[in-house]
């Protein structure tokens, strides 16, 4: 049986001091990145997938849950790539 890891997705809109951001957090990991908001996408749930699959992250599915999205990516506690390492 395959195991996956959930990622939920959050927009982070402008502030006075920073622009649009999207934040990508772990909660099976205790971890999250804050990654810019790129206008070339439609929404936050398109801009997170582009950014973990450049990461080499293998996404399997997507969802909403309450107000965030969730990414569904392949995973194992050998072959995740944490989302803070991942550049």
């Amino acid at each position: 049986m395959k195991n996956f890891h959930l990622i939920e997705v959050r927009y982070l809109g402008p502030t006075d001091t920073l622009g649009s951001r999207v934040k990508l957090v772990s909660s099976r990991f205790n971890q999250s990145v804050t990654i810019p908001y790129n206008y070339r996408f439609n929404n936050a749930r398109d801009i997170a997938i582009d950014w973990l699959m450049a990461e080499g992250h293998a996404i399997v599915g997507s969802g909403e849950v309450n107000d965030c999205y969730v990414i569904v990516i392949e995973a194992t506690d050998k072959k995740f790539k944490p989302l803070k390492e991942a550049r």
